[in-house]
C-alpha cells in the first residue's frame, strides 16, 4: 500500500556552503548576465538540443548577444559532444564549456552567478537532480528546463519558483529566457525563502528520518 512508503529526498550540506561562502567571490568582469549549469549534461536525460535552438534564435534576433549574455556549462562530462552541437547552432559566442573544478569552487561559482540552469527531461520525471537543492541554497534565480508535470518542477513550485519551461520546446524556452532575463534585471526573480531552503538541508532530512524511525517503532513499544 502507498501508505507504507515514505521518501526522503536528497539535500545539501550546509557546511559545504559555509566553506564556499568563506571564499572571495570572483569579481564580475563585465555587464553580461551570467547563467551557469553546474554538472553532467546527459545526452538523453538532459538533452540541450531545444535550448541550443532557442539560444540560436535569440542570438539571430538580437534578443541576446555576446555583449549581454553568457551561459557557462561547467563539467558537463560530454564536452566533445556538446562542442559539436554548439558549433552546429553557431552559439559559441554566448555558450562556454568549462572544465571540472574543486567542489568548493563550483559552489562559489553558483553563489556568484546571476542565474542557475537546471536541465531535466520528461524521462526523469520521478527524479530530482541533487544540484537543485544546492541551487536553492545558493539563493540565486533558477531557470528550470524540465517537464512541468515532473517532480523537479513540483519541487521548484513548492519552493515558490515558477521560472520553468519544457526542455523539449524551443519556443517555450525562448519565452522563458526572455522572462528570466527581465526578472533578473528588475531584481525580482523568485527565490525560495531561507525558511524553505532550510527544509532541504541534509540535517533537516536526517531529522525527518529520525521522526519516521520513531513512528515505525512506536507500535512495538506499546504492544
Amino acid at each position: 500500500p502507498a501508505g507504507k512508503f515514505q521518501v526522503i529526498e536528497n539535500g545539501y550540506d550546509e557546511e559545504n556552503f559555509v566553506n564556499a561562502e568563506s571564499m572571495p567571490l570572483p569579481e564580475k568582469q563585465d555587464a553580461r548576465l551570467h547563467l551557469v549549469h553546474s554538472g553532467v549534461i546527459y545526452p538523453s536525460e538532459r538533452d540541450p538540443t531545444a535550448l541550443f535552438q532557442a539560444l540560436a534564435s535569440l542570438l539571430a534576433s538580437g534578443a541576446i548577444s555576446a555583449a549581454n549574455f553568457q551561459l557557462t556549462l561547467r563539467a558537463t562530462g560530454h564536452d566533445a559532444y556538446l562542442a559539436a552541437m554548439i558549433d552546429e547552432h553557431q552559439i559559441g559566442s554566448v555558450v562556454t564549456l568549462a572544465p571540472h573544478v574543486a567542489y568548493r569552487e563550483a559552489l562559489a561559482e553558483m553563489l556568484g552567478a546571476d542565474g542557475l540552469l537546471i536541465l531535466q527531461a520528461a524521462n526523469c520525471n520521478h527524479q530530482v537532480p541533487a544540484k537543485l537543492y544546492e541551487y536553492l541554497r545558493a539563493r540565486r534565480p533558477v531557470l528550470a528546463l524540465t517537464d512541468p508535470a515532473g517532480d523537479t518542477a513540483a519541487t521548484l513550485r513548492t519552493a515558490g519558483v515558477d521560472t520553468i519551461a519544457p526542455l523539449d520546446c524551443p519556443a517555450a524556452i525562448e519565452q522563458a529566457i526572455i522572462r528570466f532575463i527581465g526578472l533578473i534585471s528588475a531584481n525580482c526573480a523568485p527565490l525560495a525563502t531561507p525558511e524553505t531552503v532550510r527544509q532541504y538541508s541534509r540535517q533537516a532530512r536526517t531529522g525527518r528520518l529520525s521522526e519516521l524511525l520513531d513512528a515505525a517503532i512506536a507500535p512495538s513499544l506499546h504492544s
